[in-house]
């Protein structure tokens, strides 16, 4: 009977712990396929919303062919630890800008995302990212590996458990124990309920280690607690880091919207930005019958400071001429360097008089002012200034643009260093 009990019991165990086994891995293959499922996701939104970003801090450099700042921006966004490739095209489909990180494994797997370049309406381009998934499949590993190891010590616990259980079968105890489990499902998150042992008979054991599961059960499901609590506070940091990142990518983008306006000698608007707002300040001009003032200014003999004395004195003398410009104009006015030693400024609701009267101060404190050039030497530096103002008979943009070139080239004609000023074709 004795040896029959301990096959029953060898068996009955064998079968519990089987069964057990079967039912744990398929939860697990589950909850990893869900898990998986769930990152990648994740991953593929993140994904696509960062080459959106990228396309959009790119659009500004790609239309103003800002080769120097497209390659800084691919190279900070490379650098971070999951981008393995990023390539910028244009309109014609030829790569302008690649990187790749050549510290990111090329074996592992990787997602790949694209997006257009869209300045206003048109597409100008695309950009393609490549993102390593390495990082993503070694944490999977990592706690699929956790849970098999889980798996087993708890399998080999519950194995000697059983072995013990099966061996008093006794249906009396079997129920206490049972009735106690049902008060536990329905009330998991309750105290620990210890079920009351009288005796020293193979019952009284049954309950004493039932009493030592529950109150083991109960152990780890405070552990687990306190792990689930540690969980959401490193998931509200990395929130935290995520949204300083995304704060830090809109940064950049405004950064490269400004650089991709601004003239990097000066420091001021380039022609592109000129271009840009002449057009509104000129119709709104015309649609309120303001008065406005285009000045076109060009450094006298500037090529012979650039032969007599050099490139870099040159610039020398552009960037203290940018300085002298943004201390004489309002905020309201527009100044920008239009390209070599030329340089432009639109003058809202300026009469003709009052654009020749900034023209002639800016001629006056440029006269008195000493250049200084990385030699040593002092230059003076002289300037030839048109003024146009807008009038009935100017309809376009280019016809006031082609007035204050007649101006200048009349301050030329006349010997530089002069401003003339130009109205309804007459110079004065």
């Amino acid at each position: 009977m004795k040896k029959t009990l301990l096959g029953l019991r060898a068996k009955l165990t064998l079968v519990v712990v089987i069964g057990l086994l079967i039912g744990v891995s398929i939860l697990v293959f589950f909850r990893l396929q869900q898990d998986r499922q769930h990152i990648y996701q994740a991953a593929y939104s993140s994904g696509h919303e960062r080459v959106a970003l990228i396309a959009k801090s790119l659009s500004n450099l790609l239309a103003g062919y800002d080769y120097t700042n497209m390659e800084s921006l691919a190279d900070s966004i490379v650098a971070s630890s999951d981008v393995i490739l990023l390539r910028i095209t244009n309109r014609n489909g030829k790569v302008v800008v690649e990187r790749m990180d050549k510290n990111v494994g090329k074996n592992g797997q990787s997602l790949s995302f694209s997006a257009p370049i869209i300045f206003g309406t048109e597409t100008i381009g695309s950009v393609e990212m490549l993102v390593s998934t390495n990082k993503l499949e070694a944490a999977l590993q990592g706690t699929f590996h956790g849970l098999v190891l889980r798996i087993a010590l708890v399998t080999m616990f519950l194995s000697v458990l059983i072995y013990v259980a099966v061996s008093l079968v006794i249906l009396a105890p079997i129920a206490r124990i049972r009735n106690m489990m049902q008060e536990i499902v329905a009330n998991p998150d309750g105290e620990l309920q210890i079920m009351q042992v009288s005796g020293n008979d193979e019952l009284a054991d049954l309950a004493n280690i039932f009493n030592k599961v529950q109150t083991s059960l109960y152990m780890h499901q405070q552990q687990l607690k306190a792990r689930v609590q540690i969980a959401d506070e490193n998931l509200t940091k990395v929130n935290h880091e995520l949204t300083l990142r995304s704060k830090e990518l809109e940064q950049m983008v405004a950064l490269s919207q400004r650089l991709a306006t601004t003239d990097s000698l000066t420091g001021l608007h380039n022609r592109r930005f000129l271009d840009e707002n002449l057009g509104s300040v000129f119709a709104q001009a015309k649609r309120h019958a303001d008065s406005l003032c285009l000045v076109l200014l060009d450094v006298d003999f500037f090529k012979q400071i650039n032969d007599e004395h050099g490139h870099a004195a040159g610039d020398v003398v552009l960037k203290l001429l940018g300085d002298l410009i943004r201390w004489n104009t309002r905020d309201s006015d527009i100044s920008a360097r239009m390209g070599g030693d030329e340089f432009a400024f639109i003058l809202p609701r300026t009469p003709a008089a009052q654009g020749k009267v900034f023209a002639e101060n800016l001629l006056e404190r440029t006269r008195s002012h000493a250049f200084v050039i990385p030699n040593g030497k002092i230059l003076k530096v002289t300037l030839s200034l048109g003024v146009a103002e807008l009038s009935e008979d100017i309809y376009s943009v280019e016809a006031l643009y082609g007035a204050a070139d007649k101006a200048l080239y009349e301050s030329k004609h006349r010997g530089r260093n002069q401003v003339t000023g130009i109205h309804k074709n007459e110079f004065f």
